[in-house]
């Protein structure tokens, strides 16, 4: 669904997924679920229908690293709940949406930088554009290990705000 018109968006529930997603507009087509995203320097034109069609610029998302602006979420794998964007350049071209976890249990990209994460440590952004790592000092966090991870897997889960949906 990821990529279409924003009026296919419009409060999808689903009942085998395990989060709440909120769409945001992306210029990077490769950006994919588990990548750690922040807000980027490029922006859209939105309209929002209850505002009488006013035009605004909306930011778009790219993938989160440390030398970055901090983490703002994680791309969704299979959202239970999707809350859309506003309405994206509507005269032309779509523009792309991918779903940002707002709450609940999603997959996270991360690495062993910071050391081998155990079940309780908070996930933020690393090195690598995408990829999350155990925090180590205070700052943005996009939530909490729900599993141990050594390196020998590609991802793990973590709760979102502190909610895990089941």
């Amino acid at each position: 669904v990821c990529g279409q018109d924003v009026a296919a968006w419009r409060f999808k529930i689903f009942d085998d997924a395990a989060d709440i997603a909120e769409t945001y507009p992306i210029t990077d087509k490769t950006l994919e679920a588990g990548d750690i995203v922040t807000f980027s320097d490029i922006t859209a034109l939105a309209r929002e229908p209850s505002k009488n069609f006013i035009y605004y610029p909306v930011a778009t998302l790219k993938r989160a690293s440390n030398v970055t602006t901090p983490p703002v979420g994680i791309i969704s794998t299979n959202p239970s709940l999707i809350n859309p964007s506003p309405i994206l350049n509507p005269e032309e071209e779509p523009v792309p949406l991918r779903p940002v976890a707002l709450s609940g249990r999603v997959p996270v990209k991360i690495s062993t930088e910071s050391g081998h994460i155990k079940i309780g440590d908070r996930i933020t952004s690393s090195s690598l554009p995408g990829v999350g790592m155990k925090a180590t000092t205070s700052g943005q966090t996009v939530g909490i290990a729900l599993e141990p991870f050594d390196g020998s897997t590609a991802t793990t889960s973590a709760s979102v705000n502190g909610q895990e949906v089941k």
